[in-house]
């Protein structure tokens, strides 16, 4: 527990998050006790109701918060039905190959267990009809009702997986270690009579996704770039599989399932979200794939758990290549997430902080923004309560400059994000004129300095 704990703290992404999107680390939170409830159960004989029922509401309430956990509660409905499916008599014969009979403890209170999930996703999703006329909520605005054929959605999800595993690779360096396990108990086991041909098989097509789309992801282009990307791992695999050659890997059904649950999980994300932008990945500017957060607690308990089987089996050559490994790992993780998230958090924040300084010590009720990236960055921070608007077009500026009329305020403060054109400011006096009542009205935009990276305007609404 401790050794999974310092992958999750100091090598992952998570701790990251944990200051900066609340509801990714709420949601994980809320899904992996759900999951570590109902599958790490030490009383497998008799798993009591109330767990049952806490289970199947903490893995509900996650998707109230992140709407892609409907893939955890889908695999985990998936994994229940498949119990049913082996214990009919029609296909015992593959119960026997897989010896589903280790979790078959989950059976037990099935109508529990769907009932108390279905309900709160249910509820879920009543309350996104009601608030959106939409299940989905907000999300079915970017991905359910975009006009896509068949094929672009099959193409932008293949965008996503590429993007998202590719990132998971960089911000969780980790997970090459339970990947490096299963390579070499993959061949293990072919160069073994002992296990089953569909055993093997399976790993086999695992193994080939993970490689065909770490090259899809790659974007290799040139030999050079081939050799920096590929060699590495190809040398580090060689001495790996050469150290390790007689050490007895363990793989049960409990890492079976995980492997292939989070590849599932994976998949269904990649489906699941709108594509990227602007040439960002699934999700946009972050640090590390915010969708698929809850691999990380399962990454790192997976990694600890194949660590301490290693450790008991090795002989003293094999345990010092496995310390070098896991410390390797842990020292790419560290520098990635620890020091250059850090200058990461840093380099965004000293940009914004001038402008949050200036409207604390301004203090406008009324600020316009020309993207809602500004609103964003700067609201959580700034003191009172100040009131955005998403402000793009001349209608727009002349629309909220008649509101405030109304209610006798006649200035308010206009923001422009840097990295989208705003055009406002440059826009014709002739053009941002309007009439209310029998009065004539004039909106004129003075720019009061460059804050952080922020441009800021003072905006007048003149009686002519």
């Amino acid at each position: 527990t401790s050794v999974a704990l310092i992958f999750l703290i100091f090598t992952s992404y998570l701790t990251f998050y944990s200051a900066t999107y609340w509801e990714h680390t709420l949601s994980t939170a809320l899904g992996f006790s759900g999951m570590t409830l109902l599958l790490v159960n030490r009383n497998k004989l008799r798993i009591s109701i109330k767990i049952t029922i806490t289970s199947g509401f903490l893995l509900g309430f996650a998707v109230w918060f992140r709407p892609e956990f409907i893939c955890v509660v889908g695999l985990i409905t998936g994994l229940i039905i498949l119990i049913y499916l082996t214990r009919l008599s029609i296909l015992n014969s593959l119960n026997k190959i897989l010896s589903l009979e280790q979790i078959y403890f989950l059976a037990r209170k099935t109508t529990i267990l769907l009932a108390s999930m279905f309900l709160t996703v249910g509820a879920f999703f009543l309350s996104n009809k009601l608030i959106y006329d939409h299940a989905l909520g907000i999300h079915a605005i970017q991905v359910v009702e975009k006009n896509s054929s068949l094929l672009e959605r099959f193409l932008a999800a293949w965008e996503n997986l590429q993007g998202m595993s590719l990132a998971l690779l960089v911000y969780l360096p980790i997970i090459y270690f339970p990947l490096l396990y299963l390579i070499v108990y993959l061949i293990q086991q072919i160069r073994s009579n002992d296990s089953s041909k569909l055993v093997v098989v399976t790993y086999a097509v695992t193994l080939i996704l993970i490689i065909v789309s770490f090259f899809a992801i790659a974007d290799l282009g040139s030999f050079k770039n081939l050799l920096q990307q590929v060699l590495p791992l190809f040398i580090t695999v060689t001495v790996t599989l050469f150290i390790w050659k007689d050490v007895r890997l363990k793989f049960n059904l409990q890492l079976t399932l995980t492997y292939l649950a989070c590849l599932l999980f994976l998949i269904g994300v990649s489906i699941l979200v709108p594509v990227g932008t602007a040439g960002l990945i699934a999700g946009g500017k972050q640090w590390g794939p915010r969708f698929l957060l809850i691999l990380v607690p399962v990454v790192s308990l997976v990694t600890a758990i194949e660590v301490f089987n290693l450790s008991r089996e090795s002989n003293l050559i094999a345990k010092y290549w496995l310390y070098i490994l896991i410390t390797f790992l842990s020292i790419m993780g560290m520098q990635k997430n620890i020091i250059e998230g850090t200058k990461f958090l840093y380099k965004n924040t000293i940009n914004t902080i001038p402008a949050v300084h200036f409207l604390n010590q301004y203090n406008p009720q009324t600020v316009a923004i020309s993207h809602q990236f500004v609103g964003q960055m700067l609201e959580p921070a700034v003191d009172g309560n100040k009131i955005f608007f998403k402000v793009e077009n001349e209608q727009d500026l002349i629309k909220l400059s008649q509101t405030l009329i109304q209610q006798q305020q006649p200035k308010f403060t206009y923001i422009c994000y840097p990295n989208r054109p705003c055009n406002l400011p440059k826009a014709e006096l002739d053009n941002l004129q309007f009439t209310q009542g029998d009065r004539q009205y004039q909106i004129k935009m003075l720019k009061v300095g460059k804050f952080g990276k922020y441009p800021i305007y003072e905006v007048f609404i003149e009686n002519q």
